[in-house]
């Protein structure tokens, strides 16, 4: 999908997902394995795209109403800035990159 921006064309090339975010979905994963009630379940890591750069958000249907956005490096984007409303007002091309097996986008 390609926004009336077109933000979504060519986001930095970073199409392969980074180390760190592969990490953290390694651990989730073996903790949901440890744990199938765990709260891990209902989250879900989402990419987006800005100004053409990637940017990832994890979302939990328990608590993300407000979920931290990542950079591709995994900084975290400061809520008090104006880059983060630049973002929410702008962001686009949403893609799962991964789900827990209870999550749903319903």
């Amino acid at each position: 999908m390609i926004s009336a921006l077109g933000c979504c064309n060519k986001v930095n090339d970073q199409n392969i997902i980074p180390a760190w975010l592969q990490e953290r979905i390694a651990t989730d994963e073996k903790d949901i394995a440890a744990d199938p009630q765990s709260y891990k379940t209902l989250g879900a890591w989402i990419k987006y795209g800005y100004n053409h750069v990637t940017y990832f958000e994890y979302h939990n249907l328990l608590f993300s109403s407000l979920p931290k956005v990542h950079h591709y490096d995994s900084t975290v984007v400061n809520y008090s800035g104006q880059e983060y409303a630049d973002y929410q007002n702008g962001k686009c091309c949403m893609e799962y990159v991964w789900k827990g097996n209870a999550y749903s986008d319903k």
